[in-house]
């Protein structure tokens, strides 16, 4: 007899529901309910088995419906049940709770059933019970029983979020008990929030006698990835009953104090699931003698049990597999997790504009679309363990002010390492688009305590504070799709998008129904103090550009400090914050590079942010003393292998410099207004850390040791000062390659000391505005190019699509200034009209006094062939326009210095009357950078000494156990040396792996501009790359180094 009872639905609205149940081609229903959301039925459906007992390939599909008007059943869900694992002898039943239930589409729904299966096997003879290897269906919905003998099992009330899944099968189904090969292989991934400080954690794995060990790692969140295999050729009764046991320990620690959690699950267990597989999962890892301690960590492992013949099932990383962390966790029955609620304050945004640049830009402006719109609808999603929150929209905003706080409920310790916080703009009522993305990592706001140590830790806390946003160049087109990936955060941005402040705190063992909520007034007026601002200056210096790429266009660098300097945003007063147009020139071998000569381009802005001196400061003084100590170690370990006074002299100086840097104070906090909860906490930190790692030094120095012996200690205190001295590094790809290096020299600092400034800068400061295409050159001004007479006078071109007298007429539509169409007859709604004139000329016969082209070339001259086209600055024989640029220096009023150069911010604005005003304020278009300030921004030079010339000599002799890059299992070697300006290759060896080149590679007279004693103390960076010759296609990079 099979026996379904228990039978309850939950659905989000209320309806008239029925069951129905499908059992070997018999069909059998339950009443209609009354109309109810969560509904029950106090019915049992039997099914009799005819003396069949069930087989491996048994299951029953159930079909929840609602009542239609027209009388048939409509379908809700459906869930198929695999009844494999209740074959047997003996009575058994299996009870499943909210069980999400699935559509046509095979897409799991809102709506849950839970139910109950009771099976009571028929009485038959054994000898007629057929033995067979278990079978798994095809089909990816079917629900499968787990056997774990550590069912993932949560302890809160039944709700969709924590459906779970209850089976009282304990052994595996049957199969044929004769030995067969099996192998078990464990895959050790990662681990994740291991508990304790300063930790160097290994795995070891257990599999039946067998044990494993994984390599020693360092923190908190090791990343192993090594895989153990395990064969067998027993009966599948002992495979099955094998026991797979994982440790996670702290080598650092002795040996009785080493644990740090454990997770058991028999192979069996791993054997029933779909492909015999545990792929990518979550380990909740637990303390063996205390089931009631709190979690100890995760442990993220693959486990694949085969027997002859099986394939494999891929392991391969899945795209939402760091979203949705939660529903991959496997947790020990027994051990409970503790739940705490982060609370974060969402208060506003800046900097957020526009993405479109692109061709529907240009057309919205044609036809007058959002022309009084220049801010964003946008709203903040919040992602955090595969849930998303959205706050509401602000519309039309650029400064959007959201004022709502999230609750966001996890685990303690977290599983997921970040929150994601995205800021998306509103195209429509079903669509949006991102525009950045900024992540805050769990680990980086909170510390793991330590026992040993008696260093205390402290929960994630953050803010308020900004985060940066990242994403696609603002420059981009309006079908960016191409651009998700940077403005989703899914890999490194290239551009600043703007900005968030926000605020979190941790509460723990808090239930709050609701995940989102407006903020109280308190926390309006408490958020305030954090707002202050002060003025900044930046001025980058740049020397050379070099190792360029072939770029047929002239180059432009451009310097921005968030949206301050970017030359597309119009929020911000005009810098000179861009670099002069250059073209590119051939270094004679590879690479091209900017000829600057002595003459260095200069950017120099001003910008506010908040201040965070209280910060920066301790950050110096801790990485002043890392410096420091790293170069002693170094020091030491290249003296090593020598004995006597000489090393232990330079032991002590190092101990002493460090008890010394130790000793020095930290800056306090005085109770600073802008100071959060995390900077105290991190400024506790470390202080304590300084005071122990001095203790340790003095007991280190007072006595006689071996060097060799202890220098690993002092190595773990370097680590740890580079904990808590570690900034949020950022993705790098690896398959980027560098487009230029640069050689420059910065300087930023407050405003009120930009008098440090002066004693900074090398050489003449020289700024000149630039001025092009809006200056009209009279036909008498305009000159015969030498070689060249007039012929006759200007006369009106007639051979266009003109009048009688040569004009052409059009209309402006706003907010364009100029017609874009023209038209031959006049109307009476044109508004504009203009006319070409020409006058023929004829070379001279005298060829002699015509002058080269270099050499006209130097007054300035681009040429283009139409009107419109890209210029060029050699001349063709097909051109027939040119344009030049006209610039005029600018000196300051006042005698002040090359400070003056922070005082051309929107200095070149236009001295307008009241009327002037009045017409901008009547205009309905904004006002571009071009139209208010009436010239580009000005250009800044800074003129050097003499540079300093030096002889490079590179001595490339061999190179070992090199790759191959084709199918010949060979390689065709080259090396190329660049420093600066030049480069040079040395021979290519044909044919081999090991190369010997054995040359000496000599650069002359290689400038180098500066200060001779910065030049010794920063040298530039000399590249070796190494590349594969092919004859048919492009050189195969093979490696690089500095």
């Amino acid at each position: 007899m099979l026996r379904v009872g228990g039978l309850a639905a939950y659905r989000q609205e209320s309806s008239q529901l029925h069951l129905s149940v499908l059992f070997r081609g018999k069909k059998k229903r339950t009443s209609l309910s009354d109309e109810e959301k969560n509904v029950k039925w106090n019915e049992v459906l039997e099914f009799k088995l005819k003396g069949n007992p069930l087989d491996a390939k048994s299951s029953l599909q159930i079909h929840l419906k609602g009542k239609d008007k027209v009388g048939k059943g409509r379908f809700l869900g459906s869930v198929n049940v695999r009844l494999a694992n209740l074959v047997g002898e003996r009575s058994r039943n299996i009870s499943f709770v909210k069980v999400p239930l699935l559509d046509k589409k095979k897409q799991k729904t809102k709506n849950l059933l839970s139910f109950e299966i009771v099976y009571e096997p028929p009485l038959v003879n054994k000898k007629e019970t057929k033995e067979g290897k278990p079978g798994h269906p095809e089909q990816d919905d079917t629900i499968n029983v787990p056997r774990l003998q550590e069912i993932p099992l949560r302890s809160q009330s039944p709700s969709p979020e924590n459906a779970s899944v209850r089976g009282t099968a304990k052994f595996a189904q049957k199969v044929s008990d004769k030995p067969q090969d099996f192998q078990v292989r464990v895959r050790i991934i990662e681990g994740r929030q291991l508990q304790g400080a300063n930790i160097r954690p290994v795995v070891k794995v257990y599999v039946g006698d067998t044990v494993f060990r994984t390599r020693i790692k360092r923190g908190n969140n090791p990343i192993f990835d090594e895989l153990f295999f395990q064969n067998f050729h027993k009966p599948p009764s002992e495979v099955f009953n094998t026991l797979i046991h994982l440790q996670v320990l702290n080598s650092h620690s002795l040996r009785a104090d080493s644990m740090i959690g454990v997770f058991k699950l028999d192979v069996g267990s791993v054997y029933d699931l779909p492909d015999h597989a545990v792929l990518r999962k979550w380990l909740l890892l637990y303390e063996p003698d205390d089931l009631q301690s709190m979690a100890k960590g995760y442990l993220k492992v693959s486990i694949i049990v085969l027997t002859a013949g099986d394939k494999a099932p891929i392991d391969k990383r899945g795209t939402n597999e760091e979203d949705d962390v939660e529903s991959n966790l496997l947790q020990p029955a027994g051990v409970l997790s503790r739940w705490v609620t982060f609370e974060v304050k969402i208060y506003r945004a800046e900097d957020i504009s526009h993405m479109s640049k692109g061709l529907m830009s240009n057309l919205k402006h044609v036809f007058g679309g959002d022309r009084d719109k220049e801010g964003v609808d946008s709203f903040l999603e919040v992602s955090f363990a595969g849930r998303k929150i959205v706050t509401k929209v602000v519309e039309n905003h650029i400064n959007p002010e959201w004022n709502q706080v999230i609750y966001l409920k996890s685990r303690f310790p977290s599983l997921c390492e970040s929150i994601r916080f995205t800021v998306c703009e509103r195209k429509s009522a079903v669509k949006s688009h991102p525009l950045g993305t900024t992540h805050l990592s769990i680990s980086k706001i909170s510390m793991t305590g330590s026992e040993d140590d008696e260093t205390p830790g402290f929960l994630p806390t953050f803010g308020p504070c900004f985060l940066n946003l990242y994403g696609s160049p603002r420059e981009g087109l309006d079908s960016s799709d191409k651009y998700d990936e940077l403005n989703l955060g899914k890999s490194e941005g290239v551009a600043y998008r703007g900005r968030i402040l926000i605020e979190l705190v941790t509460r723990m063992d808090e239930t709050v129904g609701k995940t989102i909520d407006d903020l109280l007034l308190e926390d309006f007026s408490i958020v305030q103090r954090y707002l202050h601002r002060r003025r900044y200056s930046l001025c980058v210096v740049f020397y050379s550009a070099t190792q360029m790429q072939e770029v047929k266009e002239p180059v432009q660098f451009e310097v921005s400090v968030g949206n301050y300097g970017n030359k597309f945003d119009k929020s911000c007063k005009l810098h000179a914050s861009t670099t002069q147009y250059s073209q590119v020139m051939f270094d004679g071998n590879y690479y091209y590079y900017l000829p600057w000569c002595d003459t260095k381009p200069v950017a120099a802005l001003t910008s506010h942010w908040e201040n965070i001196e209280h910060r920066l400061d301790r950050l110096n003084i801790l990485l002043k003393i890392i410096d420091k100590l790293r170069a002693n170690v170094e020091e030491i370990r290249t003296t090593l292998p020598s004995e006597g006074s000489r090393l232990t002299g330079m032991w002590v100086k190092m101990l002493d410099r460090v008890v010394k840097d130790c000793n020095r104070s930290l800056p306090p906090l005085k109770r600073l207004p802008q100071v959060t909860a995390l900077d105290q906490q991190l400024y506790d930190q470390q202080v304590l850390l300084l005071k122990k790692i001095r203790k340790l030094a003095e007991k280190l120095r007072d006595r006689n040791i071996n060097v060799k012996e202890k220098l690993p200690e002092v190595e773990e205190w370097l680590e740890r000062l580079s904990v808590l001295a570690e900034e949020q590094p950022l993705d790098k790809s690896q398959n980027q390659r560098t487009v230029a290096q640069l050689r420059v020299r910065i300087w930023m600092g407050l405003s009120t000391d930009e008098e440090e400034f002066e004693k900074y800068i090398d050489g003449k400061i020289l700024v000149a505005a630039e001025r092009k295409g809006f200056r009209h050159l009279p036909m008498e001004e305009i000159e015969c190019p030498v070689g060249w007479e007039w012929k006759e006078d200007w006369m009106p071109d007639l051979y266009r699509a003109v009048d009688e007298l040569g004009w052409e007429y059009g209309k402006a539509v706003p907010p364009e200034t100029t017609p874009r169409h023209w038209n031959p007859t006049e109307k009476a709604y044109h508004t504009n009209r203009r006319r070409r004139w020409k006058r023929e000329r004829m070379r001279k016969p005298d060829r002699s006094r015509q002058m080269k082209r270099e050499e006209i070339d130097q007054d300035g001259w681009e040429y283009a062939p139409l009107f419109g086209w890209k210029f060029h600055i050699k001349q063709n024989k097909g051109d027939i326009y040119r344009r030049r640029r006209w610039r005029r220096r600018l000196i300051p009023k006042e005698q002040m210095g090359p400070v003056a150069i922070f005082r051309l911010e929107g200095s070149l604005c236009r001295e307008s009357s009241e009327v002037h005003q009045e017409d901008l304020e009547e205009q309905e278009k904004p006002v571009g950078h071009q139209e208010l300030y009436g010239m580009t921004a000005p250009f800044i030079s800074c003129i050097l000494d003499p540079p300093n010339a030096f002889q490079f000599r590179g001595y490339i002799y061999q190179a070992r156990g090199l790759l191959p890059t084709d199918i010949s299992s060979s390689a065709d070697p080259y090396v190329q040396v660049s420093l600066l300006h030049q480069s040079k290759r040395t021979d290519i060896i044909r044919g081999t792996l090991n190369p010997i080149w054995d040359q000496t590679l000599i650069f002359e007279e290689v400038e180098i501009y500066g200060n001779l004693r910065e030049v010794v103390e920063c040298p530039p960076f000399v590249s070796l790359e190494l590349f594969d010759s092919n004859r048919a296609v492009s050189h195969t990079a093979v490696g690089l180094s500095f």
